[in-house]
């Protein structure tokens, strides 16, 4: 898929954390708002 992203994560490796904080997390969720929709 050109362009998008093809794989979200719930947990890291070893179920560590994903996000180094809060501030980290709510970057993540502004990137995926500018992602386009992409119907498969």
């Amino acid at each position: 898929m050109a362009g998008g992203w093809c794989h979200v994560v719930a947990r890291g490796n070893e179920r560590k954390r994903v996000f180094r904080d809060e501030k980290d997390r709510l970057r993540f969720l502004e990137l995926l708002e500018d992602m386009p929709d992409v119907e498969t």
